[in-house]
């Protein structure tokens, strides 16, 4: 069966570097698990307030990236809609610790691209390899990655304006555009 196939080379890589990942010496380990994540209340209270606006009625759903997801069912609808990319481990205390660290869409510029569509891509090692920010991550927390999903029902033009809000309110660090103008600029700076 291709899903199979596609989750064994999905495994086989990712299980790799994860255990080489794990069996690092403390000191190394510890620095390469360092990201920077920007926690601004300006940035949460603002883009909240602009995605609110939107009138968009979320139901979010959500799979471990490594369950072998059978995405048709999942979302029997073409619908599009948005997705996050969290790290979360297995163990946490009050449902936390959780990282967003990847945001996107599907249906961009009014491609209608269903969204289940949108998430195969992301089961298909050959595509997430060449997106160098997602691959490192999952390198490293393959086993702890989670996809959060929802469909909408609003135009693209919306959900994109939602996407950015949610780039400016989350500031993922595994996202590269898409951000607010103000939140490139200053990220351009650095």
């Amino acid at each position: 069966m291709i899903r199979d196939s596609t989750f064994d080379l999905l495994d086989a890589n990712y299980t790799t570097h994860v255990v080489d990942y794990l069996s690092l010496k403390d000191e190394l380990r510890y620095k390469n698990s360092e990201e920077t994540f920007i926690l601004d209340p300006n940035y949460w209270e603002k883009y909240y307030r602009i995605i609110n606006q939107t009138g968009c009625v979320f139901n979010w759903q959500e799979f471990k990236f490594d369950s072998r997801p059978d995405l048709d069912t999942l979302i029997p609808s073409d619908d599009i809609g948005i997705y996050l990319f969290i790290i979360k481990p297995p163990n946490r205390i009050n449902d936390l610790p959780k990282f967003v660290v990847y945001v996107g869409i599907s249906g961009e510029d009014g491609s209608n691209r269903p969204l289940k569509e949108r998430l195969n891509d992301y089961l298909n090692y050959n595509v997430i390899k060449k997106r160098k920010k997602i691959h490192r991550i999952l390198k490293k927390y393959y086993a702890e990655a989670y996809v959060s999903y929802t469909t909408v029902n609003v135009t693209w033009q919306v959900l994109e304006q939602i996407e950015e809000a949610m780039h400016g309110f989350f500031v993922p660090i595994a996202n590269d555009r898409d951000f607010p103008v103000e939140i490139k600029s200053i990220k351009k700076s650095y």
